[in-house]
């Protein structure tokens, strides 16, 4: 009698130990079902000194556990409006007291949404990830080559001319060029996810993405006369980041 009193009483612990193993897991599988995840780079950028403005883009991202080591990925990124002066821009000096600088300037904005499937594997605390992506992008960019006269005070001090030339009129446009494009193609991603609390994580991936885009461009030469509008241009588009942070809130 007292071993059967000690077998139920055994089977009844297992099956409270059993049991909260089971709730535990529950509980940790609904803890880790979510994650938002922000792309802080530009941040990385600035604090390192790489990068250049123009080139910074926000992004949010939320994934989902689905099963197994597999996760849903969908959001978003953008690039504001953001110009900048080409380093190719020229000087030509005619005589001994005129300058005259040209300089191209280009800037723009692109937004995309993605959706895709991601795959985990977890080694120690250290998670490993790769995934693919479907994308829709829609960009809108500008260059424009512009012109600019200068009489020079002092051709001696050259050297150190932006302190003694003084601009002649407005600056003349030369040239501009606008293209407005939409598209989609594929994305692949992989990096590494590094815990910080129990709901705060650290991420570091690299992103490329293949996109084939159609849309309007517009062209004008000022110099030979020339406008172009062509409403069916299509352009094929690579690119690549080889170094992107995220902050993980999981939940």
């Amino acid at each position: 009698m007292k071993k059967i009193m000690f077998c139920f009483m055994v089977c009844i612990g297992s099956n409270q130990s059993f049991s909260q193993e089971i709730e535990e897991q529950g509980i940790l599988d609904t803890i880790n079902k979510n994650e938002i995840w922000l792309n802080f780079t530009p941040v990385v950028q600035v604090i390192i000194g790489a990068g250049a403005p123009y080139q910074s883009e926000f992004g949010l991202m939320y994934k989902r556990h689905l099963k197994g080591k597999y996760w849903l990925r969908a959001g978003g990124i953008v690039s504001p409006q953001q110009n900048y002066w080409d380093p190719t821009s020229y000087d030509v000096i005619v005589g001994d007291s005129l300058l005259i600088t040209t300089s191209n300037e280009r800037g723009g904005y692109h937004y995309a949404g993605f959706i895709g499937i991601e795959y985990r594997k977890t080694n120690s605390k250290i998670t490993r990830f790769i995934g693919a992506d479907l994308i829709y992008r829609q960009e809108n960019t500008f260059r424009r080559i512009v012109e600019q006269d200068y009489f020079i005070d002092s051709i001696a001090a050259f050297p150190e001319r932006h302190k003694y030339v003084r601009p002649m009129g407005d600056p003349e446009e030369l040239y501009q060029e606008r293209n407005q494009l939409m598209g989609g193609g594929v994305g692949v991603v992989a990096g590494l996810i590094f815990p910080l609390t129990e709901h705060f994580l650290l991420s570091a991936q690299v992103y490329m993405d293949f996109v084939f885009s159609v849309g309007e461009r517009e062209l004008i030469d000022r110099t030979t006369g020339v406008h172009i509008k062509n409403s069916g241009t299509t352009q094929f588009d690579f690119n690549q980041s080889l170094f992107q942070a995220n902050l993980l809130f999981r939940f």
